[in-house]
């Protein structure tokens, strides 16, 4: 398991990263500081694998505080996460692992994880195997092992699906199923026109969209059925609004 610590001045960058880092199973946020100066005081009696580290910071730059860090925790790795993209020669300077402009989308992070901490990315290709060997698909539905038995599951009534620690779990009009595996796996075997990828952890069908709420970058979807609220990831966004035509 991967200790890491969040620090950012600003509650929401921290909050939206937390939710971007939430579907790793193989990582443990063990703090956020939106002081750095408190991560200085926190690295003296606890082991960390990896710093996000915001840079335009009060008191102290990330620049200087994360040259504080390695002088003293050299095996502890950090990704510099700003808004900002004239600091990236300095970053690289004292060999920062990567350096993630905000809003950061969830491709990018990924790739900064694969580098700092050479993790699988995140688990996709162990999971595929076991996915196949669970799901069998057309064109009109998947048959999901349920129970000692293969259900078929026809895609039009499938209101959303949830990956959630290795596990896929597909909600319809009249049951949940669910198999391990990932998204990733899925969306491999399985097309439908009414799936479109929310977010990390989320494929909905369009089709039971009942009420699209407005964030400050992004929507959250209720969806007909059930209470779960689903989020649309900003590096979605775009995409989402094209396809149900919001202007």
């Amino acid at each position: 398991m991967y200790r890491i610590v969040i620090v950012d001045d600003e509650m929401l960058a921290i909050e939206e990263l937390k939710f971007l880092l939430s579907d790793y199973q193989d990582i443990e946020i063990k703090a956020t500081f939106t002081n750095a100066l408190l991560l200085i005081e926190y690295l003296k009696h606890h082991r960390v694998d990896l710093v996000f580290l915001d840079i335009e910071m009060p008191k102290k730059s990330g620049i200087e505080i994360a040259e504080l860090i390695l002088g003293d925790y050299p095996e502890t790795k950090i990704i510099f996460v700003t808004a900002y993209d004239n600091y990236a020669i300095e970053a690289f300077n004292i060999n920062a692992v990567d350096y993630l402009l905000k809003p950061t989308s969830q491709e990018r992070l990924d790739q900064a994880l694969h580098k700092a901490l050479q993790m699988p990315r995140p688990q996709y290709q162990q999971n595929i195997k076991k996915m196949i060997s669970t799901l069998k698909s057309n064109n009109d539905f998947i048959s999901v092992y349920d129970h000692g038995y293969f259900v078929p599951v026809r895609f039009e009534t499938i209101i959303y699906i949830k990956s959630e620690e290795g596990t896929v779990i597909l909600y319809t009009l009249d049951h949940t199923y669910s198999f391990p595996g990932t998204l990733l796996a899925l969306e491999e075997h399985i097309t439908y026109p009414s799936f479109f990828r929310t977010h990390r952890s989320y494929i909905v069908n369009i089709d039971f969209i009942e009420k699209i709420e407005p964030t400050e970058r992004s929507y959250i979807l209720k969806m007909k059925h059930y209470d779960e609220l689903i989020p649309v990831a900003r590096s979605n966004a775009n995409n989402f609004r094209e396809i149900m035509s919001i202007y």
